[in-house]
């Protein structure tokens, strides 16, 4: 009996260091004491159908419980333009111009406060998680 409970309290441990191990997932305890992964940084690890139109982005991302979701996130509440770059904060697209994604990188011509045009582009998996199904403005993560 001794020996049983020993391997169970080692396997216990060992399960824990793996998730622990897991890179960069968040949990959250539910009122119910049950863990659920519900952010995921590198959002396009977990989501699908990546595209982006009109400063907004758009996808179908996983869920905590493995179901599919379509989600959008307009860019314009986690960007801000900062005479020719990317940073946190929002409404960038008022001063930009020629925006485009590619993978997940976005590219745009950005003014300056000079008011000339700036070719800038920005990783968006550096602020842009997955959080159970939902893309969310994680912007200060990575700044």
């Amino acid at each position: 009996m001794r020996t049983a409970i020993i391997l169970l309290v080692l396997c216990a441990f060992a399960c824990l260091g793996s998730a622990t191990a897991i890179k960069k997932s968040h949990v959250r305890y539910n009122s119910t004491a049950t863990a659920q992964v519900l952010t995921k940084d590198n959002y396009d690890a977990s989501c699908i159908r990546i595209f982006f139109s009109d400063n907004t982005l758009r996808a179908t991302c996983q869920t905590s419980n493995g179901d599919w979701k379509i989600t959008s996130l307009d860019l314009n509440t986690c960007l801000s333009n900062t005479n020719g770059i990317f940073t946190c904060g929002g409404r960038y697209g008022q001063s930009a111009r020629g925006q485009s994604l590619s993978g997940t990188t976005l590219s745009a011509q950005l003014q300056t406060v000079s008011g000339n045009w700036m070719q800038t582009t920005v990783n968006l998996n550096n602020f842009i998680s997955n959080i159970n199904g939902e893309l969310v403005c994680d912007c200060y993560r990575n700044w």
